[in-house]
């Protein structure tokens, strides 16, 4: 807002002194007009209703006493722009000031203040322009507040968020939630792409889809939703749910993510105990009705060999009968196992030291092969309650499995390491196998599937059944050409059971 110079002032006296007043009276503005000495000489009505003096009233005041002013900081007194304006002839801004009117009453202002200067350019006096930006100043503020709600509900509410560059593809913006979920720093995020963290089974599918969005230049503000496995800092699968958001205000995807794991979790292992309670109503059935025939069938068989001088191939033949009936009692001992899960003995259990036995009674088997087994033993790991005999039946088998996935000259890595934020122990068998392709990954734990010439296909469902009984978690973690992980998840603390 500029302030009169002499060129106004010529066009000013030629229309005359009552057409200037009424110009004055009749602006937008409020208009203060003082003399040199900074008395007041003129004021217009909105000059009046602001500071809340009258005209006639500040006549011969110094504008000092009608125009009352401290800085918006906090209400810092500050010099008096008047004086500024005589001292160095120039125009000042008003701006970031608060008007304390007559009766109290604070208003944010913002103007000028000018010199008035005569034909010869000397200051004759000072007009002051200004107005009340204090509905302005509110709104901002409601604004800035706003602003910093959702600043705060973007970086530390419970879902996670982040933006994608489109260029790039790359993090701008993540979240202290999304930081959480994928285990990096801000700074680590924001140097990688988003199918950087895409698991390879899914990256394809997502990066076509996404490409094809941007290439068609999908609506904007039209949210599309589709769910992915990720992996994590340290290597982990999520699955996540993501909605992605292009808008007109952000330069680039805006992305929600939903990290569903462990309700995916709690859903298989529903599933898997629902299938396991059939299977278990069945079992105990049928190996009542079966083990009494198959116990005569072994028995006679025994009896021929151990008494009768047999020439091949009977005495063959009748080695198969009896082989074959042992291995039907074992698979019907395995059936018992789920229809009735034996009485656990619970005591507190030093899963470092049970790693360490269970590997020792598998080396047999893993030494022609010439397998090796590395530990990664976290010392300090708390004992956990559970039946020591079952979680060691778990971990030979795992170790019994890994052993049978590794052709020769492999690797077996166990780790184990406390998971303080849930209070759990965790321990992870790695083998460097044929690894399981995904098709058999969900059927994993399913009684009677297996992919061994010999095998019952119980060995994992039964492992699956004790660590739930021990309110754990078992998941496996698989590369079609590569390494398997199996995690078994216990709780250091767990009510005895009877």
């Amino acid at each position: 807002m500029a302030g009169f110079n002499a060129q106004d002032g010529k066009e000013i006296k030629g229309r005359g002194p009552q057409r200037l007043g009424t110009i004055l009276t009749s602006i937008g503005y409020a208009v203060i007009i003082t003399d040199t000495r900074g008395f007041v000489t003129f004021m217009n009505p909105i000059a009046e209703a602001s500071t809340g003096w009258k005209l006639e009233e500040t006549l011969g005041k110094n504008l000092t006493e009608v125009f009352n002013i401290v800085g918006e900081q906090a209400g810092n007194i500050i010099e008096n722009p008047a004086t500024k304006v005589i001292r160095d002839g120039v125009i000042v801004k008003l701006e970031d000031y608060i008007l304390i009117a007559r009766d109290g009453v604070e208003r944010h202002i913002d103007g000028s203040i000018a010199p008035i200067r005569d034909d010869k350019g000397n200051i004759i006096g000072l007009v002051l322009i200004f107005h009340d930006i204090s509905e302005r100043k509110r709104t901002e503020g409601h604004l800035i507040k706003a602003k910093r709600q959702y600043e705060e509900l973007y970086q530390h509410g419970r879902e996670c968020y982040a933006i994608i560059d489109d260029a790039t593809g790359r993090f701008t913006q993540p979240n202290q939630a999304m930081l959480k979920v994928l285990g990096y720093s801000k700074k680590e995020l924001e140097g990688l792409r988003f199918l950087d963290i895409v698991d390879e089974a899914d990256r394809e599918y997502v990066a076509h889809s996404y490409n094809a969005r941007l290439e068609k230049n999908a609506s904007k503000n039209y949210p599309i939703k589709y769910d992915c496995w990720v992996k994590t800092r340290a290597g982990e699968k999520r699955h996540i749910n993501i909605i992605e958001i292009r808008t007109s205000f952000i330069n680039g995807t805006f992305l929600s993510v939903v990290d569903f794991t462990e309700q995916e979790k709690i859903k298989q292992s529903i599933v898997q105990s629902e299938k396991l309670s059939s299977l278990g109503q069945l079992a105990a059935g049928l190996a009542h009705e079966l083990r009494n025939p198959l116990a005569v069938i072994s028995s006679c068989a025994q009896f021929c060999l151990d008494n009768m001088s047999l020439t091949p191939p009977l005495n063959e033949n009748l080695q198969m009968i009896y082989r074959s009936s042992q291995r039907a009692s074992e698979l019907i001992n395995n059936l018992l196992q789920f229809a009735r899960p034996s009485h656990m003995e619970w005591g507190l259990v030093n899963i470092n030291e049970l790693v360490t036995r269970m590997w020792h009674m598998a080396e047999l088997d893993a030494t022609p092969f010439q397998i090796s087994f590395v530990e990664q033993l976290e010392e300090g790991i708390p004992e956990i309650m559970g039946d020591s005999d079952k979680l060691g039946q778990v971990f030979l088998n795992l170790f019994l499995n890994s052993i049978q996935a590794i052709s020769s000259k492999g690797k077996i890595l166990v780790k184990t390491h406390f998971l303080p934020s849930n209070n759990m122990v965790n321990v992870k068998v790695i083998d460097d196998g044929a690894g399981i392709p995904k098709d058999y990954r969900l059927k994993i734990f399913d009684p009677f599937f297996t992919t061994k010439d010999c095998g019952t296909g119980l060995g994992l469902s039964i492992c699956h059944s004790i660590i739930q009984q021990h309110k754990g978690s078992i998941t496996i973690d698989s590369e079609n050409e590569g390494k398997t992980t199996v995690s078994v998840r216990l709780p250091v603390t767990q009510d005895r059971k009877e």
